[in-house]
């Protein structure tokens, strides 16, 4: 069938980008939050602004359920990744810890939302019997962001200080708003041909 011959399911590419963004961000995150407390010789203080975006994120998941419950999927994942894109660069602007700790909930907090906005979105896309192999996509996404992002966040913070990791942090952010734009526009062009 013309699902078979396609190399991804219906509803994977366009959230694909969006994976690799946030993959980006995770690395950020995590290697900065590693560098920054060296930094300060407060080898705790990495795990505790690690806690904070990972909290963030849990309340980020719990609120944007109902929310975005009666929201069309597509309008979900493009709410969920302009709210990223606008809210993460702003990891580039403190440089003292507390208010770190302060913008890395506030990122927590638009994390989940993207990442259950782009399921939901590929599973009310995707052929059923393809299913089970969309959903091995986004996994494949994240990881290629980490890696890449790992690297690059590394290779910053050697150059450039414990807080410049965070550039990469904006550099995913920036990943995931332009995907969700370009998705939201792509949809909107498909649908117009449709209606035609």
């Amino acid at each position: 069938s013309h699902g078979r011959g396609r190399l991804l399911p219906r509803g994977v590419l366009p959230v694909l980008p969006l994976y690799l963004g946030i993959g980006l961000v995770f690395a950020a995150v995590d290697v900065s939050a590693v560098a920054v407390a060296k930094s300060i010789d407060a080898p705790v203080l990495a795990g505790l602004l690690v806690a904070g975006f990972a909290a963030g994120s849990v309340v980020g998941g719990l609120l944007f359920g109902p929310i975005s419950a009666h929201w069309a999927p597509a309008r979900r994942v493009l709410a969920a990744g302009l709210a990223f894109a606008v809210v993460v660069p702003f990891l580039l602007l403190p440089t003292v810890t507390p208010v770190l700790a302060i913008v890395m909930f506030a990122a927590g907090l638009v994390t989940a939302p993207v990442l259950i906005a782009s399921s939901s979105f590929i599973e009310s896309s995707t052929e059923r019997h393809r299913l089970t192999e969309a959903l091995t996509w986004p996994s494949i996404g994240l990881s290629a962001g980490v890696t890449v992002g790992a690297t690059l966040a590394g290779i910053r913070i050697d150059a450039d200080g414990p807080y410049s990791g965070f550039l990469l942090a904006a550099v995913g952010a920036a990943v995931v708003g332009v995907g969700a734009i370009v998705g939201a526009l792509l949809r909107r062009t498909k649908a117009r041909r449709a209606a035609a």
